[in-house]
C-alpha cells in the first residue's frame, strides 16, 4: 500500500457468549483460535473456519465452509447479525429485521459494503465429538476416488454429521500421497464407525497414519491445523479455485492432469509444493440458504464439488511463473468437466487467486442484486476505489 492507511480491526477481540439465546458476538478482529478458546469449555460450537489462524471476518464475508456444514450449511448463513461501520460513518445493524438486503448480501459480497465490525452467530451443543487425519500412500490413492464419490453422491445427506476435506499433496522429489481429514459431530466406536465414516478408517484402504480420535473441544482440530500464522511462513502461496459435478471419472482425470502439469515444475522451483483437494457441497448448505432470512449471493442451487488448488515456493522471481502454472491447470481441468458436461463454473471466494472473481460467477440475478445493494449503501463507491485488494463487484 502506498500513500494510504491501514486500519487494524485487532483491538476488536470481543467473544460475547449468550448461553440463553443460543448466540455468540464475535468481534471482527478475532482469529478463530479466539473464539474456539472461549467456546470450548462451555461445550458449544460455531460454523468457524477448519483453521485456527484463520480471521474471523474474511472468512464469514466469503461464505465459510466448516466441519459442521454438512448439518447446518454455510458459516455466513449461521451468521444472524453484521455491525458494520458503511462509507458514511453511519453505524448500522444488519439482520432479519432490519437492512435484509445488506444482510444477504455480506453472505459472500466480501468487503465491499463497509467495515464489520462483529457478527453474532448461532451456537450449537457439540463438544465431544470424532476427528483427526487419515494419510494415504501414493498405492492407496486409486482406490479413494470410488468411495469418495459415493460420499458425495449419498452419504454426505444419508449422514450430515460427518465431515471430511479430501486433499492430495505432491512435494518435490516425492511420491505423491493424500490426507483425508475426518470430523464427525459426536463421539463414536472406532472399531465400528458409522457407515458413511467406516470406508475411510476401517484399514479397507491401507494408510500409513490414521490420527481420527475421540476429542473434547470442537476446535481442537483446526487449532491443531493452526499452529501459527501463515504470515511467518518463509515460503509464497497462492490459491486458485473452480467447481464441478461430481463424477468419479472426472475426479480420477483431474488427479491425473494435477500430477502432469506439476511435474516439470518440481525440479525447476525452488520450494515448490503442491495441493488439490476435492470438497463437496451438499443439499444442506442449499437447503439453510432457502430456509435463511437475507437469502446469501452465492448463487449455488444444486450439489457440486469445490477444487481447489494451493502451491507454495520460495522465490518471488517465480511468482509469474506460478500465476501461469495455476492458470494452465485450471484451463485443463475447466475444458476436461466441460467434454463431460460437469463443469460448474461457481468459485469458492475464500480459495480464490489473483486473477480471479469469484463473484463475477454467482449468477446473473445475485450480481444485480449486489450491485443496487451496493449503490444504496455505499453511494461513492468508496470501498470499490479507495480500498486496495479484495475481490470487488463487476459492474460497479
Amino acid at each position: 500500500m502506498h500513500n494510504g492507511i491501514l486500519i487494524s480491526l485487532s483491538g476488536l477481540d470481543e467473544v460475547s457468549y449468550d448461553r440463553h439465546r443460543h448466540i455468540v458476538k464475535v468481534g471482527a478482529g478475532n482469529r478463530w483460535t479466539n473464539v474456539y478458546n472461549h467456546l470450548d469449555p462451555k461445550g458449544v460450537a460455531v460454523l468457524g473456519s477448519r483453521d485456527s489462524d484463520v480471521g474471523v471476518s474474511g472468512f464469514l464475508l466469503g461464505g465459510g465452509i466448516s466441519f459442521l456444514s454438512n448439518k447446518y450449511g454455510w458459516s455466513s448463513d449461521n451468521v444472524v447479525e453484521y455491525e458494520i461501520v458503511l462509507a458514511n460513518g453511519s453505524i448500522i445493524k444488519a439482520n432479519k429485521y432490519q437492512h435484509v438486503d445488506l444482510l444477504g448480501c455480506l453472505r459472500g459480497g466480501s468487503s465491499n459494503f463497509g467495515i464489520v465490525t462483529s457478527f453474532t452467530l448461532k451456537t450449537y451443543n457439540i463438544n465431544a465429538h470424532a476427528a483427526g487425519v487419515v494419510r494415504y500412500a501414493q498405492s492407496s490413492v486409486p482406490q479413494l476416488f470410488t468411495p469418495l464419490y459415493n460420499y458425495i453422491m449419498t452419504g454426505q445427506d444419508a449422514d450430515p454429521n460427518y465431515h471430511i476435506i479430501p486433499n492430495f499433496i505432491k512435494d518435490a522429489g516425492q511420491p505423491h500421497r493424500a490426507t483425508f481429514t475426518q470430523f464427525y459431530t459426536r463421539e463414536v466406536d472406532l472399531s465400528n464407525p458409522p457407515l458413511v465414516m467406516k470406508p475411510f478408517v476401517d484399514g479397507s484402504i491401507p494408510a500409513y497414519n490414521n490420527f481420527v480420535a475421540n476429542l473434547t473441544g470442537v476446535g481442537s482440530l483446526p487449532k491443531a491445523f493452526g499452529g501459527g500464522s501463515t504470515l511467518s511462513s518463509p515460503f509464497r502461496s497462492q490459491w486458485h479455485v473452480t467447481s464441478v459435478l461430481a463424477d468419479e471419472q472426472l475426479f480420477r482425470t483431474i488427479h491425473s492432469l494435477w500430477l502432469n502439469v506439476s511435474l516439470p515444475y518440481e525440479t525447476s522451483i525452488p520450494g515448490f509444493s503442491n495441493s488439490i483437494a476435492m470438497q463437496p457441497i451438499g443439499n444442506k448448505y442449499i437447503q439453510t440458504t432457502n430456509a435463511t432470512p437475507g437469502r446469501n449471493v452465492l448463487g449455488i442451487t444444486a450439489p457440486l464439488v469445490v477444487i481447489s488448488a494451493n502451491i507454495y515456493w520460495s522465490n518471488a522471481s517465480d511468482d509469474t511463473t506460478m500465476e501461469l502454472f495455476l492458470k494452465d491447470l485450471f484451463t485443463q481441468i475447466k475444458a476436461a468437466a466441460a467434454a463431460v458436461g460437469k463443469a460448474a463454473g461457481y468459485e469458492y471466494l475464500n480459495y480464490g487467486g489473483v486473477n480471479q472473481n469469484p463473484i463475477s460467477q454467482y449468477g446473473h440475478n445475485n450480481l444485480v442484486k449486489l450491485r443496487w445493494v451496493k449503490r444504496k449503501y455505499d453511494p461513492r463507491n468508496v470501498f470499490g476505489t479507495l480500498v486496495e485488494g479484495g475481490f470487488k463487484i463487476p459492474g460497479i
